[in-house]
């Protein structure tokens, strides 16, 4: 079994939590979701099980977006997610672009309180 295989099947154990987080988030209908640091997708797919909106996912990691691009086409999800490579310092986002922001995970390596202020 590959490590890709052996990670999701760690992290999918914690989509309980990413379920709780959001669900005590307000109600938006097909809400736009910026999902920083999503590596190879496993809580982007559970948002978008939750939610009808669109999810753009950035990492810095090319070879984590490729094994997440393969399992958005395999979820039938590629109009409603979409990747970018990028670091999440170096995002060029719009003011107010997304409805939700969501940083499972990273928020800590680019300090919480601007993390928040972004």
């Amino acid at each position: 079994m590959s490590l890709d295989i052996q990670h999701d099947q760690f992290r999918e154990k914690f989509n309980k939590y990413t379920r709780k987080a959001f669900e005590v988030l307000p109600r938006l209908e097909k809400p736009c979701i910026l999902d920083i640091g999503c590596g190879s997708g496993v809580p982007t797919i559970e948002l978008a099980r939750l939610s009808d909106g669109q999810i753009i996912g950035v990492d810095i990691d090319q070879s984590r977006l490729d094994t997440f691009t393969k399992k958005i086409d395999t979820a039938g999800l590629t109009k409603r997610i979409k990747t970018i490579q990028c670091s999440m310092l170096d995002m060029k986002f719009s003011d107010e672009s997304f409805d939700i922001i969501w940083a499972e995970g990273v928020i800590a390596i680019i300090d919480f309180e601007r993390g928040l202020k972004e």
